[in-house]
């Protein structure tokens, strides 16, 4: 009788551990990452029931740029719930889009796991998670988008060893940003449009390239050298490719991203000096009064763009910049008013095209020269 008491006790135990094991959907040793759950949170007070996700603390820590880790000091895994990750709100009402039905069953991952907590050092990621999740052939613009992130964690990837070591973490940390940002956005119980991938894709690129990480040097702490290297790999790359293509809304996001980009460069970035080989000049365009009204209303950023990489391009190849191995890179400021518009009529609208020339050996990454001579930079400048 002792003995079927004791093998009663041990099986009850046991259905009571296996219980315990399964309902635990986020272990914080084993994860999984990716895993969605209902939860109330009552410290901080929330005021219902809404979506966490599990992740890893190295996710959530890059993901809020080291302003959130996990409670449990040595837990690897822990959720992280919605109204923190998409709305940075730490405690309060619960909004619609992350509110859940504890009642309800819960969503399923179609993806890997390790989709849900990138590193940043798989390239793959783009394809194998994002696109598989938004399958947005048919939306080109948004299918831009995501070759572009392939291809500038290739980029960084295939000419890592050409930065310095403070240029290396820099770079790591900006690819894994980038991957971070969108990771939100395969969340199984968001309903997410290939719009929104798109400008999500495009918005992270400034503030991955300023402040990646915690840990991370930002851009601005880079020395000359390495942030002239990403500018004139990065710069002409985004435009050139943009401009070929006929995604007028995608070009104008990328043109406002590195726009933004250029003048972190030059604005919050100040540099320290500037490199002798790097030359610049400026092109000023104007138009009548009456052709500023029409242009402000017909006008897109990427109309600008192209009107001065047209020029530019022309003068290229006339002067054989490519051959004697100058790269170059351009960019609009914004609108100059020579005066009062609405009130005068007789006055014009400029706008000032900035060019900078630097030999591709040096600063273009993506350029293949056989050019090994020093290149006389005034030279260039001055045939202009």
């Amino acid at each position: 009788m002792e003995s079927s008491k004791m093998f009663l006790l041990k099986l009850l135990c046991l259905e009571i551990f296996i219980l315990q094991y399964v309902s635990a959907e986020c272990d914080s040793k084993n994860g999984p990452p990716g895993s969605p759950e209902c939860v109330l949170i009552s410290n901080p007070h929330y005021d219902r029931h809404q979506w966490g996700t599990c992740v890893t603390n190295n996710y959530m820590q890059t993901a809020s740029k080291g302003k959130f880790s996990c409670v449990e000091k040595h837990a690897t895994y822990c959720y992280y719930q919605c109204m923190l990750e998409k709305h940075k709100v730490e405690s309060g009402t619960v909004s619609k889009d992350c509110e859940c039905n504890p009642d309800q069953s819960l969503p399923i991952n179609d993806l890997p796991s390790w989709c849900y907590s990138p590193s940043g050092d798989n390239c793959d990621w783009y394809s194998q998670c994002l696109e598989k999740k938004f399958p947005c052939q048919n939306m080109h613009q948004t299918s831009y988008a995501i070759n572009n992130g392939v291809r500038f964690c290739q980029l960084y990837q295939d000419h890592f060893k050409l930065f310095s070591t403070t240029g290396q973490k820099w770079i790591n940390g900006v690819r894994g940003c980038l991957q971070v940002a969108l990771v939100p956005l395969l969340r199984p119980f968001r309903k997410v449009t290939c719009n929104e991938i798109q400008e999500k894709a495009f918005n992270s690129h400034v503030d991955c390239y300023v402040n990646p990480n915690k840990d991370v040097p930002s851009y601005c702490s880079l020395s000359d050298l390495d942030r002239f290297k990403v500018l004139f790999t990065v710069g002409p790359s985004l435009f050139l490719n943009c401009v070929k293509k006929v995604y007028p809304e995608a070009c104008a996001n990328i043109y406002e991203s590195a726009k933004q980009l250029v003048n972190v460069v030059y604005i919050s970035c100040p540099i320290h000096k500037v490199e002798s080989f790097i030359k610049g000049f400026q092109i000023l365009f104007s138009n009548s009064f009456e052709n500023s009204k029409r242009y402000r209303r017909t006008a897109t950023a990427t109309d600008d763009y192209n009107k001065g990489t047209d020029l530019i391009v022309s003068i290229e190849k006339r002067l054989r910049w490519k051959l004697r191995g100058v790269t170059w890179l351009g960019y609009f400021q914004n609108n100059t008013l020579r005066n009062d518009l609405e009130s005068l009529e007789n006055k014009t609208i400029s706008r000032t095209f900035h060019i900078l020339l630097a030999p591709s050996k040096l600063y273009n990454l993506n350029c293949k020269t056989n050019v090994t001579k020093d290149i006389n930079m005034t030279e260039i400048v001055n045939e202009m």
